[in-house]
Protein backbone atom coordinates (compact mmCIF):
# COMPACT_ATOMS: atom_id res chain seq x y z
CA UNK A 1 0.00 0.00 0.00
CA UNK A 2 1.30 3.43 -0.98
CA UNK A 3 -0.36 6.86 -0.91
CA UNK A 4 0.67 9.51 -3.42
CA UNK A 5 -0.10 13.21 -3.45
CA UNK A 6 -3.31 14.08 -5.29
CA UNK A 7 -4.88 17.43 -6.19
CA UNK A 8 -5.87 19.74 -3.35
CA UNK A 9 -8.90 21.92 -2.67
CA UNK A 10 -8.35 25.58 -1.84
CA UNK A 11 -10.43 27.03 1.01
CA UNK A 12 -11.47 30.65 1.54
CA UNK A 13 -9.81 30.83 4.96
CA UNK A 14 -6.91 29.08 6.66
CA UNK A 15 -7.01 26.30 9.27
CA UNK A 16 -6.98 27.20 12.95
CA UNK A 17 -4.80 25.17 15.37
CA UNK A 18 -7.55 22.91 16.72
CA UNK A 19 -7.55 19.12 17.18
CA UNK A 20 -9.43 17.10 14.56
CA UNK A 21 -9.83 20.24 12.45
CA UNK A 22 -11.14 18.46 9.39
CA UNK A 23 -14.52 16.78 9.21
CA UNK A 24 -15.69 14.78 6.20
CA UNK A 25 -19.16 13.47 5.42
CA UNK A 26 -20.57 11.83 2.28
CA UNK A 27 -24.20 12.54 1.36
CA UNK A 28 -26.77 9.74 1.32
CA UNK A 29 -26.70 9.47 -2.46
CA UNK A 30 -22.89 9.08 -2.50
CA UNK A 31 -22.74 11.96 -4.99
CA UNK A 32 -21.12 14.71 -2.95
CA UNK A 33 -18.50 14.93 -0.21
CA UNK A 34 -18.76 17.65 2.45
CA UNK A 35 -15.64 19.05 4.14
CA UNK A 36 -15.61 21.37 7.17
CA UNK A 37 -12.63 23.21 8.70
CA UNK A 38 -12.71 25.76 11.52
CA UNK A 39 -11.13 29.21 11.21
CA UNK A 40 -11.50 31.66 14.11
CA UNK A 41 -15.26 32.34 14.30
CA UNK A 42 -16.07 30.87 10.86
CA UNK A 43 -16.30 27.43 9.25
CA UNK A 44 -14.90 26.70 5.80
CA UNK A 45 -17.52 24.45 4.21
CA UNK A 46 -16.62 22.79 0.93
CA UNK A 47 -19.05 20.63 -1.07
CA UNK A 48 -17.37 18.62 -3.80
CA UNK A 49 -18.51 16.03 -6.30
CA UNK A 50 -16.86 12.66 -5.74
CA UNK A 51 -14.53 13.14 -8.72
CA UNK A 52 -13.68 16.69 -7.64
CA UNK A 53 -14.91 18.27 -10.86
CA UNK A 54 -17.58 20.39 -9.17
CA UNK A 55 -16.66 22.31 -5.99
CA UNK A 56 -18.83 24.76 -4.06
CA UNK A 57 -17.48 26.94 -1.24
CA UNK A 58 -19.56 28.21 1.66
CA UNK A 59 -18.88 29.78 5.03
CA UNK A 60 -20.82 29.40 8.25
CA UNK A 61 -20.33 32.22 10.75
CA UNK A 62 -20.70 31.73 14.47
CA UNK A 63 -23.44 34.19 15.33
CA UNK A 64 -23.72 33.60 19.05
CA UNK A 65 -24.91 36.53 21.16
CA UNK A 66 -21.44 37.00 22.65
CA UNK A 67 -18.39 39.20 22.35
CA UNK A 68 -16.00 38.53 19.48
CA UNK A 69 -13.33 36.49 21.29
CA UNK A 70 -15.85 34.10 22.85
CA UNK A 71 -17.29 33.27 19.40
CA UNK A 72 -14.05 31.57 18.37
CA UNK A 73 -14.80 28.05 17.20
CA UNK A 74 -13.38 25.18 19.25
CA UNK A 75 -14.53 22.35 16.99
CA UNK A 76 -16.76 21.62 14.01
CA UNK A 77 -18.14 18.20 13.13
CA UNK A 78 -20.25 17.14 10.15
CA UNK A 79 -22.87 14.53 11.04
CA UNK A 80 -25.32 12.59 8.90
CA UNK A 81 -28.70 12.28 10.60
CA UNK A 82 -31.80 10.99 8.80
CA UNK A 83 -30.06 11.41 5.41
CA UNK A 84 -29.41 15.07 6.22
CA UNK A 85 -25.92 16.50 6.80
CA UNK A 86 -25.61 18.94 9.66
CA UNK A 87 -22.67 20.94 11.03
CA UNK A 88 -22.33 20.95 14.81
CA UNK A 89 -20.14 23.82 16.04
CA UNK A 90 -18.82 24.41 19.54
CA UNK A 91 -17.30 27.61 20.86
CA UNK A 92 -16.28 29.02 24.23
CA UNK A 93 -19.88 29.75 25.14
CA UNK A 94 -22.23 27.44 23.23
CA UNK A 95 -23.24 24.68 20.83
CA UNK A 96 -24.84 25.43 17.46
CA UNK A 97 -26.32 23.19 14.77
CA UNK A 98 -26.56 24.27 11.13
CA UNK A 99 -27.99 22.67 8.00
CA UNK A 100 -24.80 22.04 6.00
CA UNK A 101 -26.57 22.35 2.65
CA UNK A 102 -28.33 25.66 3.28
CA UNK A 103 -26.16 27.04 6.15
CA UNK A 104 -29.38 27.70 8.05
CA UNK A 105 -29.15 27.76 11.84
CA UNK A 106 -31.26 25.04 13.45
CA UNK A 107 -30.38 25.00 17.14
CA UNK A 108 -28.40 26.78 19.84
CA UNK A 109 -27.57 25.80 23.41
CA UNK A 110 -25.43 27.90 25.76
CA UNK A 111 -22.50 26.34 27.61
CA UNK A 112 -21.47 29.43 29.55
CA UNK A 113 -22.36 33.08 29.82
CA UNK A 114 -20.03 35.45 27.95
CA UNK A 115 -19.14 37.21 31.20
CA UNK A 116 -18.08 33.90 32.73
CA UNK A 117 -16.10 32.99 29.59
CA UNK A 118 -14.24 36.28 29.94
CA UNK A 119 -12.86 35.25 33.34
CA UNK A 120 -12.67 31.44 33.07
CA UNK A 121 -11.70 28.80 30.51
CA UNK A 122 -15.03 27.57 29.13
CA UNK A 123 -15.71 25.70 25.89
CA UNK A 124 -17.33 22.77 24.15
CA UNK A 125 -15.12 20.09 22.62
CA UNK A 126 -15.79 16.52 21.49
CA UNK A 127 -18.77 15.92 19.19
CA UNK A 128 -20.41 12.75 17.89
CA UNK A 129 -23.74 11.28 16.80
CA UNK A 130 -25.17 8.06 18.23
CA UNK A 131 -27.74 5.91 16.44
CA UNK A 132 -29.36 8.80 14.52
CA UNK A 133 -31.13 9.94 17.67
CA UNK A 134 -28.51 11.54 19.90
CA UNK A 135 -25.81 14.19 19.63
CA UNK A 136 -23.12 14.22 22.32
CA UNK A 137 -20.96 17.24 23.13
CA UNK A 138 -18.20 17.46 25.74
CA UNK A 139 -17.34 20.50 27.83
CA UNK A 140 -14.47 22.14 29.72
CA UNK A 141 -15.91 20.85 33.01
CA UNK A 142 -15.80 17.19 31.96
CA UNK A 143 -19.54 17.10 31.36
CA UNK A 144 -21.15 15.37 28.40
CA UNK A 145 -24.27 17.06 27.03
CA UNK A 146 -26.81 14.60 25.65
CA UNK A 147 -29.05 16.17 22.98
CA UNK A 148 -31.94 14.06 21.71
CA UNK A 149 -33.16 14.37 18.12
CA UNK A 150 -36.86 13.38 17.85
CA UNK A 151 -38.06 10.73 15.41
CA UNK A 152 -34.61 9.48 14.38
CA UNK A 153 -33.40 12.85 13.20
CA UNK A 154 -36.38 13.93 11.11
CA UNK A 155 -37.18 16.89 13.40
CA UNK A 156 -33.87 18.66 13.80
CA UNK A 157 -35.61 21.88 14.81
CA UNK A 158 -36.85 20.11 17.95
CA UNK A 159 -33.48 19.02 19.29
CA UNK A 160 -33.41 19.33 23.07
CA UNK A 161 -31.01 18.73 25.93
CA UNK A 162 -32.13 15.46 27.53
CA UNK A 163 -29.35 14.96 30.08
CA UNK A 164 -25.99 16.19 31.30
CA UNK A 165 -23.52 13.53 32.45
CA UNK A 166 -21.40 15.05 35.21
CA UNK A 167 -20.07 12.22 37.39
CA UNK A 168 -17.64 10.27 35.18
CA UNK A 169 -15.06 12.69 33.75
CA UNK A 170 -13.64 15.21 36.20
CA UNK A 171 -11.38 17.00 33.71
CA UNK A 172 -11.99 18.73 30.36
CA UNK A 173 -13.27 16.51 27.54
CA UNK A 174 -10.98 16.21 24.52
CA UNK A 175 -12.79 13.78 22.22
CA UNK A 176 -15.98 11.74 21.83
CA UNK A 177 -16.44 9.06 19.16
CA UNK A 178 -19.13 6.48 18.39
CA UNK A 179 -19.54 3.30 16.38
CA UNK A 180 -23.13 2.15 16.27
CA UNK A 181 -24.36 2.25 19.86
CA UNK A 182 -20.89 2.10 21.42
CA UNK A 183 -19.32 5.41 22.50
CA UNK A 184 -15.88 6.38 23.80
CA UNK A 185 -14.89 9.64 25.47
CA UNK A 186 -11.51 10.97 26.63
CA UNK A 187 -10.27 13.80 28.80
CA UNK A 188 -7.34 15.98 29.86
CA UNK A 189 -5.79 13.25 32.05
CA UNK A 190 -5.88 10.66 29.28
CA UNK A 191 -8.76 8.72 30.85
CA UNK A 192 -10.96 6.91 28.35
CA UNK A 193 -14.52 5.84 29.14
CA UNK A 194 -16.39 3.27 27.02
CA UNK A 195 -20.18 3.62 27.01
CA UNK A 196 -23.11 1.68 25.60
CA UNK A 197 -26.36 3.28 24.48
CA UNK A 198 -29.31 1.69 26.29
CA UNK A 199 -32.56 3.24 25.12
CA UNK A 200 -31.80 6.94 25.34
CA UNK A 201 -29.28 6.60 28.17
CA UNK A 202 -25.53 6.03 28.13
CA UNK A 203 -24.32 3.24 30.40
CA UNK A 204 -20.65 3.07 31.47
CA UNK A 205 -19.08 -0.20 30.28
CA UNK A 206 -15.41 0.35 31.03
CA UNK A 207 -13.17 3.07 32.48
CA UNK A 208 -9.57 3.06 31.25
CA UNK A 209 -7.31 5.09 33.60
CA UNK A 210 -5.28 7.92 32.12
CA UNK A 211 -1.51 8.38 32.04
CA UNK A 212 -1.73 12.16 32.70
CA UNK A 213 -1.14 12.98 29.02
CA UNK A 214 -4.27 14.34 27.29
CA UNK A 215 -5.99 11.87 24.98
CA UNK A 216 -6.58 14.32 22.16
CA UNK A 217 -8.47 12.06 19.73
CA UNK A 218 -10.20 8.69 19.51
CA UNK A 219 -11.18 6.05 16.97
CA UNK A 220 -13.42 2.98 17.33
CA UNK A 221 -13.27 -0.14 15.19
CA UNK A 222 -15.02 -3.39 16.03
CA UNK A 223 -13.85 -4.30 19.56
CA UNK A 224 -10.98 -1.81 19.64
CA UNK A 225 -10.65 1.71 21.04
CA UNK A 226 -7.67 3.69 19.76
CA UNK A 227 -6.45 6.76 21.59
CA UNK A 228 -4.03 9.39 20.27
CA UNK A 229 -2.13 11.27 22.97
CA UNK A 230 -0.37 14.59 23.39
CA UNK A 231 2.92 12.76 24.01
CA UNK A 232 2.79 11.19 20.52
CA UNK A 233 1.74 7.76 21.78
CA UNK A 234 -0.88 5.67 20.01
CA UNK A 235 -2.64 3.20 22.32
CA UNK A 236 -4.96 0.39 21.28
CA UNK A 237 -7.35 -0.93 23.94
CA UNK A 238 -9.79 -3.82 24.05
CA UNK A 239 -13.16 -2.07 24.34
CA UNK A 240 -14.85 -4.88 26.29
CA UNK A 241 -12.13 -5.70 28.82
CA UNK A 242 -10.33 -2.36 28.84
CA UNK A 243 -6.81 -3.78 28.69
CA UNK A 244 -3.98 -2.22 26.68
CA UNK A 245 -3.47 -4.38 23.60
CA UNK A 246 -0.75 -2.35 21.86
CA UNK A 247 1.21 0.85 22.37
CA UNK A 248 3.22 2.63 19.70
CA UNK A 249 5.50 5.68 19.76
CA UNK A 250 3.74 6.94 16.65
CA UNK A 251 4.72 10.62 16.46
CA UNK A 252 7.30 13.10 17.71
CA UNK A 253 4.69 15.71 18.71
CA UNK A 254 0.99 15.95 19.62
CA UNK A 255 -1.33 13.60 17.77
CA UNK A 256 -4.04 15.92 16.46
CA UNK A 257 -6.32 13.53 14.55
CA UNK A 258 -7.31 9.88 14.18
CA UNK A 259 -9.66 8.34 11.63
CA UNK A 260 -10.50 4.74 10.77
CA UNK A 261 -11.87 3.30 7.52
CA UNK A 262 -14.75 1.15 8.78
CA UNK A 263 -14.71 -1.44 5.99
CA UNK A 264 -10.99 -2.22 6.12
CA UNK A 265 -9.63 -1.16 9.51
CA UNK A 266 -7.11 1.24 7.99
CA UNK A 267 -6.20 3.91 10.53
CA UNK A 268 -4.82 7.43 10.05
CA UNK A 269 -2.92 9.34 12.70
CA UNK A 270 -1.88 12.95 12.06
CA UNK A 271 0.42 15.10 14.12
CA UNK A 272 2.08 18.47 14.45
CA UNK A 273 5.29 16.63 13.46
CA UNK A 274 4.20 17.01 9.77
CA UNK A 275 3.49 13.29 9.23
CA UNK A 276 0.37 11.27 8.57
CA UNK A 277 0.94 7.68 9.63
CA UNK A 278 -1.13 4.93 8.03
CA UNK A 279 -1.82 1.79 10.07
CA UNK A 280 -3.80 -1.44 9.85
CA UNK A 281 -5.92 -2.60 12.78
CA UNK A 282 -6.60 -6.26 13.56
CA UNK A 283 -9.06 -7.89 15.94
CA UNK A 284 -6.36 -10.33 17.08
CA UNK A 285 -2.74 -9.88 18.15
CA UNK A 286 -0.87 -7.96 16.88
CA UNK A 287 -3.72 -5.44 16.91
CA UNK A 288 -1.86 -2.81 14.87
CA UNK A 289 0.63 -2.79 12.00
CA UNK A 290 2.37 0.18 10.42
CA UNK A 291 1.88 0.65 6.68
CA UNK A 292 3.33 3.99 5.66
CA UNK A 293 4.56 7.38 6.85
CA UNK A 294 3.23 10.15 4.59
CA UNK A 295 5.13 13.45 4.96
CA UNK A 296 3.37 16.78 4.46
CA UNK A 297 6.38 19.04 4.37
CA UNK A 298 6.53 22.07 6.69
CA UNK A 299 2.90 21.71 7.77
CA UNK A 300 1.75 21.31 11.36
CA UNK A 301 -1.13 18.95 10.72
CA UNK A 302 -4.44 19.65 12.47
CA UNK A 303 -6.83 17.23 10.80
CA UNK A 304 -6.89 14.08 8.66
CA UNK A 305 -9.80 11.97 7.42
CA UNK A 306 -10.40 9.20 4.93
CA UNK A 307 -12.90 10.23 2.26
CA UNK A 308 -14.37 6.74 1.91
CA UNK A 309 -15.00 3.74 4.16
CA UNK A 310 -12.38 1.63 2.37
CA UNK A 311 -9.50 4.02 3.02
CA UNK A 312 -8.58 4.50 -0.64
CA UNK A 313 -7.90 8.24 -0.19
CA UNK A 314 -7.59 10.79 2.60
CA UNK A 315 -7.42 14.53 3.08
CA UNK A 316 -5.49 16.55 5.66
CA UNK A 317 -5.27 20.13 6.88
CA UNK A 318 -2.50 22.12 8.55
CA UNK A 319 -2.18 25.18 10.72
CA UNK A 320 -2.43 28.46 8.78
CA UNK A 321 -2.84 26.55 5.50
CA UNK A 322 -5.69 27.26 3.06
CA UNK A 323 -5.56 23.87 1.31
CA UNK A 324 -7.13 20.51 1.99
CA UNK A 325 -4.35 18.25 0.71
CA UNK A 326 -5.35 14.83 -0.63
CA UNK A 327 -3.47 11.55 -0.99
CA UNK A 328 -4.71 8.54 -2.97
CA UNK A 329 -3.79 4.88 -2.68
CA UNK A 330 -1.88 3.62 -5.70
CA UNK A 331 -1.15 0.04 -4.65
Amino acid sequence: MHYSNDKSIKMKCSTSPLPSNLSVCVDAGQSFIYYAVGHRHEVNLVISSVDGSNVVHKQITNKEPAVHYSRCIMQVRLLSIAKKIIAVITSRTGVQIFDAETSRALFYHPIADAKIAEKAETYGRGICCVDDCMILVGTHAGHILNFLVPDKGTKLQKVHLAATITDVHKEAIWAIESDGTRVASSDETGKIVVWQLVGTLLDVQRVIPGNMSPCTCLALWKNLVVGGFANGQLCVFNATEGYLAAQVAAHARWITALHVAKNTGHLLSASEDTFVQVWQLFTESPEIKHYEAVPVRDVQLQGACFVDDDGRAFGCTGYDQTDITFFSCVG
